[in-house]
């Protein structure tokens, strides 16, 4: 694709609504976005790119895919890099930016943020990768979203 930008990011998708739902998770080294994405997996979940992720925009959508060196690979702490448990997917339509943080309590009633990836902006959530309920909430997220969104 031309005009690809790379991120340090983590790309995964949940099928929802007859389509692939991405959520790129965002946030420092050490924040969690591998083992967000090694979690959202074991669920059922599928992989679409680990540490970094191509984005670029299509229309009126923004889209993630993993670089070739890394496709189907997966770092997890020691045990290093790793081919992925399941079957990953080749790319996705960005739908969701999770902001991983570990150290913040997410508000109780956030007001609506936005990410610009790819020159789009997409909606936006604080998260603690860690927490029991990241997945649900990123589901809980995915399923609330607009539908022509």
């Amino acid at each position: 694709m031309s005009n690809e930008t790379i991120l340090h990011a983590s790309l995964i998708a949940r099928h929802y609504r007859h389509h692939w739902h991405g959520v790129l998770l965002l946030g420092p080294s050490g924040a969690g976005k591998s083992h967000l994405a090694l979690k959202a997996v074991q669920a059922g979940w599928r992989l679409v790119a680990d540490d970094r992720v191509l984005a670029w925009a299509e229309q009126a959508a923004a889209y993630g895919r993993a670089p070739e060196v890394l496709s189907g690979l997966i770092e997890v702490r020691g045990l290093g890099v790793i081919k992925a448990p399941a079957p990953v997917l080749p790319y996705c339509q960005i739908r969701l930016v999770a902001l991983l943080n570990p150290a913040k309590a997410a508000d109780r009633w956030p007001d609506a943020r936005f990410e610009t990836v790819a020159g789009r902006q997409i909606a936006a959530l604080t998260l603690d990768p860690f927490s029991e309920l990241s997945l649900t909430k990123l589901s809980l997220a995915l399923e609330h979203l607009p539908v022509g969104e």
